[in-house]
């Protein structure tokens, strides 16, 4: 999405905790780190973004679905008066493109193992 973004990683890969931000001409700034894991169940994570003063989250929830399981991707916040909801209407619209690409990379990092 952003080809000269910087990001920072900091705390323990892969569990609570652990933090990543970046900082980009395209994306700004902000950081998402985990807040909870259910093994095999469900990834929380909580997301700021430079220039708001409120938290989001977001979550992957694994649910078994045959041979297979069924990946859900979340986004949640609040969204007061008008101008909150136009803004999820612009960032569903940003963020779609980007959900769809990052489920076919999870799906194609866990093929590949």
């Amino acid at each position: 999405m952003d080809p000269e973004v910087k990001q920072t990683f900091e705390g323990p890969d892969g569990a609570v905790g652990s933090k990543m931000s970046w900082d980009g001409p395209k994306t700004g700034t902000g950081s998402q780190w985990i807040e909870e894991i259910e093994e095999n169940k469900r990834v929380k994570t909580g997301m700021s973004f430079g220039g708001y003063d409120v938290k989001y989250s977001s979550e992957f929830i694994l649910e078994p679905s045959g041979e297979a399981t069924k990946v859900t991707w979340t986004y949640d916040g609040p969204n007061p008066g008008v101008s909150g909801k136009a803004m999820w209407l612009v960032m569903g619209r940003m963020l779609s493109s980007q959900y769809d690409q990052g489920l076919t990379d999870l799906k194609q990092i866990v093929e590949s193992k």
